[in-house]
């Protein structure tokens, strides 16, 4: 089907053009796009890159899931490349958590050059 969804019946569905499909489940898939991490969001890192280009829109990539190169005091919990696929997401949000608030304490109280995340790392 390629058109909008008018409404939803207890038998299917009804299309904006009146076409009736019956169905037996139905996965209401919205466009998002799981590879595209923030991409709602216009992040701009140094020297005026944002994050979807130093990404190349979907190459994302981050030390640990969590900081990116070129990103400083940006941190991010679940990540690119966060989570297996398997285990606690909860133990994994503690785990990043935990090295944020490690990052956190490093950097200096004048907020001096922050926290950097050498390219090396990915």
């Amino acid at each position: 089907m390629n058109e909008a969804v008018a409404s939803v019946t207890p038998a299917g569905v009804v299309t904006a053009s009146g076409d009736a499909y019956d169905v037996d489940v139905l996965v209401w898939a919205t466009g998002f796009h799981a590879s595209r991490f923030v991409s709602s969001l216009e992040v701009v890192g140094r020297g005026g890159v944002t994050l979807h280009e130093a990404w190349d829109g979907d190459d994302a990539r981050a030390y640990l899931g969590v900081s990116v190169p070129g990103f400083p005091n940006l941190f991010m919990l679940g990540g690119p490349n966060s989570f297996p696929g398997s285990g606690s997401f909860m133990y994994f949000m503690e785990v990043q958590m935990r090295y944020i608030a490690r990052l956190l304490a490093e950097i200096p109280p004048d907020g001096g050059s922050g926290h950097r995340c050498a390219q090396g790392h990915l």
